[in-house]
């Protein structure tokens, strides 16, 4: 405990530099810290990947214990993490609050040759499983994100199928939206528009744009020097995406503005890059005009048989305010166009 003391002073006397960009001595692009602390909880090496927030509280999902943990907080110290679900049969990946229908929706990862994984619905009030969607195909596959659409219709990845997956409204069963495309590797993080006719999908080559009723896909283009891949989670808030960005050698949070038709990214802005508390941050939460993040999920020590540390941060970014333009004026994303190709 007392060493998750001292990692909680230095974490929070790190967030008191909002905004601050210091020199890297090795001449690359120093740290931008511009969050401040939203968590700071003692779990037992849990391997944290994924995070929702549902009425305050705070969710995490396992790698290593392949269940949901609860937030537990404490006035004046670190909180703790307990199980809340039982345990799901794998990694516990993406995780969205669905409140419509009363469920926290899971991307279970399978065992290493055991099954292909899951979407899983864990009921809210206490944790226990309502329901279960396997995926139907045999092979590699590893779900990894998820958005729920206005409708119910859920969107989930298939990082290692090179698939998305459709659960529509109704139906246990999951079929493909989008399917594997030369060009397009990995996809992972997922956004959808607030009405859900437009999705954004993260791939290791950048970020692929369409609408919701079309199989078609289309890379979004961005100014030279803009690098669009290596994105984990994906979030769209207001007339930008904001990216979690690990796999361009800095860990970094980046933001996309958008034009007008959701094609193309006019301009990039690094919000956060190289906070303390970074050790391979994944995914987080929208909450209000703020970014909640999980921000030392540990993957390369877990991944490298090394000792996982008992100490989960989670950050809090204020988020840009949306640009309203002419044809936007109540901050709403316009319709993306139907294709003409």
């Amino acid at each position: 405990m007392r060493g998750a003391r001292l990692f909680l002073a230095v974490v929070l006397a790190s967030a008191c530099a909002h905004g601050r960009e210091a020199a890297s001595p090795s001449g690359g692009e120093g740290p931008l810290v511009a969050s401040d602390t939203a968590f700071v909880l003692i779990a037992d090496s849990i391997v944290p990947e994924a995070i929702a927030i549902h009425r305050g509280t705070l969710l995490v999902g396992s790698i290593a214990r392949q269940r949901v943990f609860r937030a537990e907080q404490s006035t004046g110290r670190p909180g703790t993490l307990r199980a809340w679900s039982p345990p799901l049969g794998g990694a516990v990946l993406g995780l969205e609050v669905d409140t419509a229908r009363g469920v926290l929706w899971a991307a279970v990862e399978p065992p290493a040759g055991r099954g292909s994984g899951a979407l899983v619905a864990l009921r809210l009030d206490d944790g226990s499983v309502a329901e279960s969607s396997p995926i139907p195909l045999e092979g590699m596959h590893l779900p990894n994100d998820l958005e729920v659409a206005p409708d119910g219709t859920i969107y989930l990845t298939d990082t290692d199928g090179g698939v998305v997956w459709l659960r529509a409204p109704g139906s246990s069963e999951l079929t493909i939206a989008f399917g594997r495309t030369a060009g397009r590797t990995h996809p992972n993080g997922v956004a959808l528009s607030p009405d859900g006719q437009t999705i954004y999908i993260a791939y290791d080559e950048g970020i692929a744009v369409g609408r919701t009723d079309d199989a078609r896909l289309h890379m979004l283009e961005a100014p030279p020097g803009v690098a669009l891949g290596g994105i984990d989670g994906l979030y769209l808030a207001g007339d930008a995406l904001v990216g979690i960005q690990n796999a361009i050698g800095v860990p970094r949070l980046v933001r996309l503005s958008l034009s007008g038709d959701g094609r193309t990214v006019e301009r990039a802005t690094t919000l956060e890059r190289r906070h303390p508390a970074h050790e391979v941050p994944t995914t987080g939460a929208l909450l209000g005009e703020d970014l909640l993040y999980l921000a030392n999920s540990q993957l390369g020590r877990w991944q490298g048989g090394r000792a996982i540390g008992d100490t989960v941060v989670v950050l809090r970014l204020p988020l840009p305010r949306p640009v309203i333009g002419p044809r936007d004026r109540r901050g709403r994303r316009p319709r993306m166009p139907r294709s003409s190709d």
